[in-house]
């Protein structure tokens, strides 16, 4: 109990664990192995949001929704939208921007995934070749891939659930660079 307390960060961690644990009933994916892709990613979003919806009013920690995302299946989409997509507002958007989009992201009206790994570059972030150009007359920045190594390579849950995207692009401002930077966009 004691290794347990220690890994979880202190006891009343580990019971707030055990809780969330503990709305887990019949949702295991035991034979996860054996299904069909389809299947195991139907599975986790309607497990998922299933534990989510019995605490509709609950703002959950980071930690605390890793324990539920772990609890609703292990692994799914909704790892990337709460792991790096909601990190990524949390960590990189301004206190007027994360009023605005976090409250959206954590009650599902918008999904996102985390796109910075290109074909060409992998994890490289100083190899990332896609751009973004402020362009000052239209008050906006352009983002763009020049090359197909430029190509954001694994976003992952981007296919068929993500309505928006933390994209990294290095920063071009009035033909001066600066540097790698995140940008969210919606992609549907």
């Amino acid at each position: 109990e004691k290794v347990t307390n220690l890994l979880d960060g202190n006891e009343k961690a580990t019971k707030r664990r055990r809780w969330f644990i503990g709305h887990n009933e019949g949702m295991g994916l035991t034979d996860r192995y054996n299904m069909r892709r389809e299947d195991l990613f139907k599975k986790h979003c309607s497990d998922f949001i299933t534990i989510h919806k019995k605490f509709p009013n609950f703002k959950p920690t980071n930690k605390d929704v890793q324990w539920m995302s772990s609890n609703s299946t292990m692994l799914g989409p909704f790892g990337n939208h709460y792991g790096l997509f909601c990190v990524t507002i949390q960590t990189h958007a301004s206190e007027e921007q994360k009023s605005w989009w976090l409250p959206k992201a954590l009650r599902f009206e918008m999904i996102g995934c985390y796109a910075q790994t290109e074909i060409g570059h992998g994890s490289n972030v100083r190899g990332l070749q896609t751009t973004a150009t402020y362009d000052k007359g239209a008050q906006q920045f352009i983002l763009h891939s020049p090359t197909l190594k430029a190509c954001k390579w694994w976003p992952g849950a981007l296919a068929k659930l993500s309505t928006h995207a933390i994209v990294y692009a290095q920063l071009f401002m009035e033909g001066k660079e600066y540097g790698l930077h995140s940008f969210l966009l919606q992609i549907r």
